[in-house]
C-alpha cells in the first residue's frame, strides 16, 4: 500500500503529502508523520518506477513487464557467465515457471525491478569478464545504481560480488 501511496504522489511531482485531515485514519506502516507533513521514508528507487505505471494509469502492469525483462535478461547473464546455451536455456524456463517468481510479478514489491536490474549488472559484467569492451561497465553501473536505489544493502551486494569479479579477471586494467 506504502509503494503505490508514495508513487502516486511521485507521479503528482510531489515529495511528501499534507497531513490528512483524521491522522488516525491514515495510519500506515511506513509513512512517516512530520507536523505539517506526511511522507514515506523508504528508499526512491522502486516507488519512482512504479510512479511511470501510475502515471500511464496503468500501476499493476509494472512489475508483468519487469518479469518479462527478467525472462529475456537470464539467458544472456547465464550464457555471459557459464558460457553454455543449454544451461542458459535451462535457467530460463526453470524461472519463468517458478511460482515464486511468478508471484513476484504480480505484485507491488520491489523484487522484480530489483531483480532485472542486478541481472543487467550481471550481464553487463559477465560480457567484460568474457572479454567485451569495458564499455559495457557503464549500464552495469548504472544498473548497480538502481538496485542501491530500490534497496540499499542489496546494491552493495551487488557491488561488491560484480566489482571484485570484473577486476580480478583482468577485463579492466587497473593502470
Amino acid at each position: 500500500v506504502v509503494y503505490l501511496l508514495h508513487a502516486r504522489y511521485f507521479a503528482q511531482g510531489l515529495l511528501e503529502l499534507p497531513l490528512p485531515p483524521v491522522l488516525a485514519g491514515f495510519d500506515l506502516d511506513l509513512m512517516t508523520v512530520d507536523p505539517d507533513r506526511w511522507f514515506s521514508p523508504v528508499p526512491p528507487g522502486w516507488p519512482a518506477a512504479l510512479a511511470v505505471g501510475v502515471a500511464l494509469g496503468a500501476p499493476w502492469l509494472v512489475n508483468p513487464v519487469l518479469g518479462g525483462l527478467c525472462v529475456l535478461l537470464t539467458p544472456r547473464v547465464v550464457e555471459a557467465v557459464y558460457g553454455d546455451r543449454r544451461v542458459a536455456r535451462t535457467a530460463t524456463v526453470l524461472l519463468a515457471t517458478s511460482p515464486w517468481f511468478l508471484f513476484m510479478c504480480m505484485n507491488y514489491m520491489t523484487h522484480t525491478l530489483t531483480f532485472a536490474a542486478a541481472l543487467t549488472a550481471a550481464w553487463a559484467a559477465g560480457t567484460v569478464v568474457r572479454g567485451g569492451h569495458e564499455a559495457w561497465l557503464v549500464p552495469g553501473g548504472l544498473a548497480i545504481g538502481v538496485v542501491a536505489l530500490i534497496r540499499p544493502l542489496e546494491g552493495l551486494i551487488v557491488a561488491g560480488t560484480l566489482g571484485p569479479w570484473v577486476l580480478m579477471s583482468g577485463g579492466v586494467p587497473l593502470g
